[in-house]
């Protein structure tokens, strides 16, 4: 297989491209808005505890605090990817 490579603007172009393609998919497979656990909000943004816990203390993120149990609007996630990804303003 040939080596093949991208500068840093091509890879950033290239990513760019790619939300658009999908991220409408993404939202169209979601017709209601779900609420996720902190568990099932990890494996959504497939991050690790701590970097969640750090954006939830930071209120950098959107979520729902229920007593001491933490929640997630898919909906608004969603809306904060699209905000927060790089070239989508």
């Amino acid at each position: 297989m040939p080596n093949i490579a991208f500068t840093e603007e091509e890879i950033k172009l290239l990513a760019k491209e790619l939300t658009k393609i999908i991220l409408p998919e993404i939202k169209k497979a979601i017709t209601d808005d779900e609420i996720l656990t902190f568990e099932q909000t990890c494996e959504f943004l497939k991050c690790n505890r701590s970097w969640l816990y750090e954006r939830v203390r930071l209120k950098e993120i959107p979520h729902i605090k229920t007593g001491r149990y933490l929640k997630f609007s898919k909906k608004e996630l969603l809306k904060w990817l699209e905000k927060h990804s790089t070239g989508m303003k």
